[in-house]
């Protein structure tokens, strides 16, 4: 389990960064797309970062598994101080989500919307790489 959340948290922050990127360079180079989504001056760069923005939008769902599988993850091996982190990760993500919609629809922004997520696939990333607890051995009443 902990290995195909490790999987999954690796390729959710791919995603994200790849979102990351396509906006960045979306802004930076003037990039800019016709009512159809086609990008008005086609070129290898437009063509990169439309590629890019197509894979940041697969962190949307892949962070939703992320989640779901840290939540049973450490729930299953009854990590609760982890549990409560990436349920609070998933909080803030969410909140932070609805924040960048908010400014996203205010003002063209170098920031893509994805970037809040970058919280749950760390957070289960690090659940992943923590040493499991030892438990303590108790003999029995002589």
């Amino acid at each position: 389990m902990k290995r195909a959340l490790q999987i999954v948290s690796l390729v959710t922050l791919v995603t994200v960064v790849a979102a990351m990127v396509a906006q960045v360079l979306t802004i930076t180079q003037g990039i800019t797309y016709d009512s159809n989504g086609q990008p008005v001056n086609p070129s290898t760069l437009t063509l990169v970062v439309t590629i890019l923005g197509v894979a940041g939008m697969l962190s949307l769902p892949l962070t939703a598994v992320d989640g779901v599988l840290g939540i049973i993850g450490a729930g299953l091996e009854q990590r609760y101080a982890w549990l409560i982190a990436v349920v609070v990760a998933g909080l803030l993500a969410l909140v932070g989500f609805f924040v960048m919609i908010w400014i996203l629809l205010s003002v063209e922004s170098p920031i893509a919307f994805q970037a809040p997520f970058v919280i749950v696939p760390l957070v289960t990333l690090a659940y992943t790489l923590a040493p499991a607890p030892r438990r303590a051995v108790t003999s029995p009443a002589a």
